[in-house]
């Protein structure tokens, strides 16, 4: 999936060949995971790939220095990263409504009252359930995303699916009155 510059934006980085193959590793494991968590938050794809490669440079950067990374560790640079530029630019479209743009079958019916349940709820409760739900990812990663304990995942992705629920629920009666 290398299509990107930041495979050689990090092997261009001066250092040790063992930080550059770690790097390299992280890179095939995570690159498409979190360029699909990068998709809804961000307005385009160029905007997606900037905060891909700023976030494997920070990578680099922590490996050199010694430390251990970790897939939520990246998940959490690349989302303070995409929330950095949404504030530069002054953005806040809906995360769903990104969610649902940038997705090839948003098109598609079978979407529709899912996506417009999403477009109800808050921006905290997308975003939980499109870490959870969509990016696979476990509480504990989740929560080192959010900066909140294990527990209060559980917690919120319980209420975030009751309310979607609810939202879904909504939609099919008022379907069925029409």
């Amino acid at each position: 999936m290398h299509e990107w510059g930041y495979v050689k934006a990090v092997s261009n980085l001066a250092g040790d060949k063992r930080v550059e193959d770690e790097t390299t590793a992280l890179i095939h494991r995570y690159e498409a995971a979190l360029y699909q968590f990068l998709m809804p938050l961000l307005a385009s794809r160029d905007e997606a790939l900037d905060v891909l490669q700023d976030t494997f440079i920070r990578c680099y950067e922590q490996l050199a220095a010694g430390k251990e990374i970790q897939g939520a560790w990246l998940f959490k640079v690349a989302r303070n990263r995409a929330i950095d530029l949404q504030r530069e630019k002054g953005r806040g479209r809906s995360l769903a409504i990104r969610l649902h743009t940038n997705t090839p079958s948003a098109t598609t019916d079978d979407h529709a009252p899912v996506t417009r349940a999403l477009r109800i709820l808050s921006s905290n409760d997308q975003e939980l359930l499109l870490l959870c739900e969509v990016d696979g990812l476990c509480a504990r990663d989740i929560a080192a995303i959010l900066n909140i304990r294990p527990a209060a995942v559980y917690t919120r992705l319980f209420r975030a699916r009751e309310r979607l629920r609810h939202a879904l629920t909504l939609q099919m009666e008022t379907n069925h009155e029409t």
